[in-house]
């Protein structure tokens, strides 16, 4: 349970509504996705439930990038109806931020293309670094964590 009374994160026996209008705000996951987070957070972890469309962090020295379908996509995702393709307004500035002085390492067609696509999946934009085949010298649990918006 979260702390908003009667909004849960649980597994669903109906896995085609993950992702979708399908629940009066409860955060629906895959039953096997479930069945790996519960175990691995204990209770009182905090949740932050972040509603936008565009997401960017670095992870292990590479930048990822998950781009969410807006309102009126998720709606027509929820008729069958292709999404009206349309990158976000910030999108492109949202990522230059994260990326910092490192922007021209990231690919930006494959970040366009996120853009249109919407399909919520965290993919790398930039190149892996000769850092990544040695071992890191940050511990990933010291690293900022991927925060992303909840399915809907």
């Amino acid at each position: 349970g979260l702390t908003w009374r009667g909004y849960y994160l649980h597994g669903t026996n109906k896995p085609l509504g993950v992702g979708r209008n399908v629940s009066h705000g409860c955060i629906h996951f895959y039953p096997e996705d479930i069945a790996h987070l519960f175990p691995e957070v204990p209770v009182g972890t905090r949740v932050r439930v972040i509603n936008e469309e565009v997401a960017a962090a670095w992870v292990k020295n590479r930048l990822y990038v998950a781009v969410f379908p807006n309102k009126s996509q998720v709606d027509e995702i929820d008729i069958e109806h292709p999404i009206t393709r349309v990158v976000p307004d910030d999108l492109v500035q949202r990522v230059r931020t994260v990326a910092g002085e490192r922007g021209d390492e990231v690919d930006w067609a494959l970040v366009t293309r996120l853009g249109l696509e919407r399909n919520g999946i965290p993919t790398p934009v930039t190149p892996p670094s000769v850092a990544d085949a040695t071992p890191a010298a940050t511990p990933v649990s010291a690293q900022q964590p991927m925060t992303m918006p909840p399915a809907r």
